[in-house]
């Protein structure tokens, strides 16, 4: 019998250069398929958002696509550095787990061999980092900024939706009651400062265009008539009236910020000032800066994750993302305090170069016990997570058959809950991250620390939530259920006779909670962190900041379009009061009513200082000292609606659609939002649908992994699918029934189907 040598036996150049290969391999494959997802998640939040964005701005549909690509370069550079360090947390605690330590340690393979193939393989990636942020990123943000800019101005008009208000362009309000193969229907046209006076239109279909060269904007009104000075009526068979506009710039020459520029242009390119010199080596600094910080994980990750066991090594992980997300703020945050002029550059360097060299410096020496591949020896004492365990633990033992089930119910549930979790922390905290990337700069231009970065991150959080919580649910299914597939715990729950649709019942107690969680979310915090961070964000960036609300506002309440000025908080006092109502054959102005003030007075309204005009009263409006409007109009909704923006929740869509709230938005979009609650609450439910149909449902002939690639995908074609009926719903594209339930009902079936399938062959 052979006996193991005392000392480590020296590998051959060969056996070497396989090591080499096997880590490099190891972490790069992984690396990219991470990449990929994160690319894939990231570009799906924002398409979510240019989605809403075509549903405000009226974009049209087909620049979605367009735009899209244009931001692969940015989150691509984002994600492959993540997908690394998640890499390498899942490759260590791999070979910790199936025990590759102790095999490279009798084969006289160092840990510290190891870290600098690590570091080979992180040069690479950050190398690759690099060339995407430093010459595809600048060209692709050029790009799109043009892109969407044409964008904007081509949606300047077709923002018009049928009901809706449009009162974006100074002196002019436009509203239609239906559309039809681009041209509008039943219009009322507003032109406050015509050449002779006040224009009133209505026409029975109109055609609008925006010009780019003169910028203007020029209506072709048929078949209707036109008030002149508000009394003198002219009809007419067709005009053309004509409104100056200004335009968006589409065209301009790359670099008009330091973003736009590639890394050699910000080497070689003169600056025209000292602040723009000053903002270009910042931006230098930073995407150096994010590369380079890769090649210290090794040296992090290495110490803390190759002697952790059970709990310690999700500790392990959890520690070495934080200090990542940390590093990355640390650059992100001195990039900005430097193109600020609030610190030197070179400050800026050294101090987020230190973070990475200390950290990885001190856990390597922290962790000497890494040197003979034994359990990480800190100087202070983790403390003990119980987190869920492969196994079914209890379930082994001999219990009563209903003390089982509760039990199965009871880790299914914990399990499942403990997953969507740590998925909705993790794509949280990885959206908030891109978010901070974004909106850093203007943050540290206006002065803001670090209670300015917590202020602005705390804001967005419950936004930042709906948007994740989707994918989170999906996440959480996936893994929690791949993580029983791949222990054979779900082998021993069919052996008891439990089916997959039993493994999803016992199970819905979590997306039930989550759907409730996500619907008060919607509800009650989300609208008032929102108009809180409108408010502050209005303060922090005046030059981004929401057009103001303050003077008149139009909206209709029954059958009057109104506008309005508040004088008071409580919407008691208004001023300058315009009334518009519209009848007869032609649907043209049957009345007009100008009053210069009107007060809520005894649960009535009361106008004074009236002038009104009516068709049958002749060409002479009437003028009273006051008069009673007859409406269902209150002061509460209405100060609520002046108090705008404010985020549209299920309960306003529905009193708008009892005519009960002033409006200004398309009925279709009240409609959807109204069943949008309800979607909200069962998606949850759909996610965990998907995740169990296609990973819990015995399949012996698909590995794992397809069944894992095939949930993602259908989970992301949902949300996809689910989204754009939503916004073809809110423009009257698709009936507002079928814009929300049609997707649900389309993946909930065929996730039905799979399961009912699979208990038939039971």
């Amino acid at each position: 019998m052979a006996l193991l040598p005392n000392r480590p036996v020296p590998i051959s150049a060969g056996s070497g250069h396989l090591l080499e290969r096997y880590v490099a391999r190891a972490l790069l494959w992984p690396t990219v398929q991470l990449a990929g997802v994160l690319v894939g998640v990231m570009l799906l939040e924002r398409g979510l958002r240019l989605l809403q964005e075509i549903s405000a701005l009226g974009i049209p549909a087909r620049y979605m696509g367009p735009l899209l690509i244009r931001l692969v370069p940015y989150y691509a550079q984002q994600a492959l550095p993540f997908g690394f360090v998640v890499a390498v947390a899942l490759v260590l605690a791999r070979m910790g787990r199936n025990r590759e330590w102790e095999a490279m340690a009798g084969a006289g393979v160092s840990p510290a061999r190891i870290a600098r193939i690590m570091t080979l393989t992180a040069a690479a990636v950050a190398a690759a980092t690099l060339l995407i942020s430093g010459f595809l990123e600048p060209l692709g943000r050029h790009s799109y900024r043009r892109l969407h800019a044409s964008a904007v101005n081509e949606a300047r008009i077709g923002a018009i939706q049928p009901g809706a208000i449009y009162d974006q362009i100074p002196g002019v309000m436009l509203t239609a009651t239906g559309k039809r193969n681009g041209r509008l229907e039943g219009v009322f046209l507003r032109i406050a400062d015509g050449p002779k006076g006040e224009i009133l239109a209505t026409a029975q279909s109109a055609r609008i265009a925006v010009t780019d060269q003169p910028g203007a904007l020029h209506f072709v009104l048929e078949g209707g008539e036109m008030l002149i000075a508000g009394v003198r009526s002219v009809r007419f068979g067709q005009v053309v009236l004509h409104q100056p506009l200004e335009l968006e710039q589409t065209s301009w020459q790359r670099g008009r910020d330091a973003r736009e520029l590639t890394l050699i242009e910000l080497v070689t390119r003169p600056a025209a000032n000292a602040e723009a010199r000053r903002r270009q080596a910042a931006e230098l600094y930073g995407k150096i800066a994010r590369a380079i910080g890769l090649l210290a994980l090794p040296w992090l990750a290495l110490p803390l994750l190759a002697g952790s066991r059970g709990e310690r090594r999700w500790l392990a992980i959890g520690t070495i993302l934080f200090l990542v997300v940390a590093y990355y703020h640390a650059v992100n945050l001195s990039r900005n305090l430097a193109a600020s002029g609030g610190i030197a550059l070179g400050e800026a360097a050294w101090l987020t170069s230190l973070l990475p060299v200390i950290a990885g410096a001190a856990m390597w020496r922290l962790g000497s016990g890494v040197r003979q591949h034994s359990p990480v020896t800190l100087p202070f004492r983790l403390p003990r997570l119980r987190l869920p365990k492969p196994g079914l633990g209890r379930l082994g033992r001999a219990v009563a058959p209903s003390a089982t089930t509760h039990l199965l119910t009871f880790y299914l549930t914990r399990r499942l809950g403990t997953m969507t979790l740590a998925v909705l922390a993790g794509l949280v905290l990885l959206l908030q991250v891109v978010d901070l990337l974004e909106r850093g700069e203007a943050l540290v231009s206006a002065g803001q620390g670090l209670s300015g970065f917590l202020r602005y991150a705390w804001l967005r959080l419950p936004a930042t939530i709906l948007q994740a919580a989707p994918l989170a649910m999906l996440g959480g299914g996936v893994l929690a259920f791949a993580l029983l597939r791949s222990g054979n715990e779900l082998v021993a729950i069919h052996a008891q006779g439990v089916s997959a649709g039993e493994v999803l019942l016992r199970s819905l107690a979590v997306p039930l909670c989550f759907g409730l969680a996500l619907v008060g979310v919607s509800e009650a915090w989300s609208p008032r962190a929102q108009v809180a961070f409108s408010a502050w964000w209005n303060q922090v960036s005046p030059a981004a900041a929401a057009p103001a609300t303050d003077g008149p506002r139009w909206f209709r309440i029954g059958a009057d379009l109104v506008q309005a000025e508040p004088v008071d908080a409580g919407a008691t006092h208004l001023r300058d009061v315009r009334i518009y109502r519209f009848g007869g054959q032609a649907k043209g102005i049957s009345e007009w009513i100008h009053a210069g003030e009107a007060a809520w007075d005894g649960g009535k309204w009361t106008l004074r200082r009236v002038e009104r005009w009516s068709g049958a009263d002749g060409l002479r409006p009437v003028q009273a000292d006051a008069a009673v409007w007859e409406t269902i109009l209150r002061p509460g909704p209405l100060a609520r609606f002046m108090a705008a923006p404010i985020p549209l929740t299920g309960r306003d869509a529905w009193l708008a659609r009892r005519d009960s709230t002033p409006i200004d938005r398309a009925e279709t979009l009240y409609d959807v939002r109204v069943y949008m609650t309800a979607s909200l609450a069962i998606a949850p439910l759909l996610m965990l649908m998907l995740a169990a149909a296609l990973v819990v449902v015995p399949r012996q002939e698909v590995v794992l992994s397809v069944c894992l690639f095939e949930a993602a995908t259908a989970g992301l074609a949902y949300l996809v699918l689910d989204g754009w009926l939503q916004v073809l719903g809110q423009w009257g594209g698709v009936p507002p029934e079928l814009a929300v339930a049609g997707a649900p009902m389309l993946f909930g079936t065929l996730a039905l189907e799979i399961i009912l399938r699979s208990e038939a062959r039971v």
